[in-house]
């Protein structure tokens, strides 16, 4: 079954989430990278291609993709921050200009 439109549902570009207990850092720095759409295998190709490596089928392309480019947890406590992934204009630039 493929989707009728291959345009992606746009994930917000960053994300900040705040906490208020310090001993959630070393979980923090232990899941924050697995957050990001960079941490999909498929993040940095363009869309068009995406969809086609899966042959049309919407629904089969890692959700993890449509994760935000930066998350930033910070502490509200310490100030601390931590922020993982990062925005990838050559990939949208290609995808929306010259794809």
């Amino acid at each position: 079954m493929s989707h009728p439109n291959p345009t992606p549902t746009p994930a917000p570009v960053r994300v900040i989430l705040a906490s208020q207990s310090p001993r959630r850092r070393e979980l923090l720095a232990q899941i924050g990278p697995k957050v990001p759409s960079n941490a999909s295998a498929d993040h940095g190709a363009p869309f068009a291609e995406v969809f086609a490596r899966y042959n049309g089928d919407f629904y089969k392309i890692d959700p993890q993709l449509f994760s935000p480019a930066e998350v930033v947890f910070q502490n509200l406590d310490t100030g601390r921050v931590l922020a993982f992934g990062h925005t990838a204009p050559g990939v949208l630039r290609q995808s929306f200009l010259e794809g």
